[in-house]
């Protein structure tokens, strides 16, 4: 399966998806949390893997949400925007309760909704460059995921 947002590896047991935009600290849109949605599904089916790792291109694992794209949201409808928000919140537990083991490598930032993907993992392993933070009140939002 082909991916816009994000890439899909597996290997020997062992599954790696990367949040591929670099350009953009790997914020999350809605593309990334469909992306997102089909490759952990697939990765919980397939009885070959043991082990799945999460990690960002670039600089940051995640920025969280999508700031930028988030005024487009405005015109979104009710129903679409809770699904939306069902759709990144099934990723998260879909992680956290998966029977295989999960680990974020975070090689940079993880805030907001990028720590949350974080910390659904089993475990952490931070570089010395990562940063941690919820960040919501820094612009304006609740907290989610």
């Amino acid at each position: 399966m082909s991916y816009t947002t994000i890439l899909l590896e597996k290997m020997e047991g062992i599954a790696k998806i990367t949040l591929n935009k670099p350009e953009a600290f790997n914020a999350i849109n809605s593309q990334m949390v469909d992306d997102l949605a089909k490759a952990v599904e697939d990765v919980k089916k397939d009885p070959n893997v043991k082990v799945l790792i999460i990690t960002g291109a670039g600089k940051a694992f995640s920025a969280g949400g999508d700031v930028k794209a988030m005024p487009e949201m405005l015109n979104w409808s009710q129903v679409d925007l809770l699904e939306h928000l069902k759709r990144i919140h099934e990723v998260i537990y879909t992680l956290s309760d998966m029977d295989k083991i999960t680990i974020a490598a975070i090689n940079g930032v993880a805030a907001g909704a990028g720590l949350s993907l974080a910390l659904a993992c089993d475990m952490r392993i931070a570089s010395e460059n990562a940063r941690l933070t919820t960040g919501f009140i820094r612009v304006g939002l609740h907290t989610d995921c």
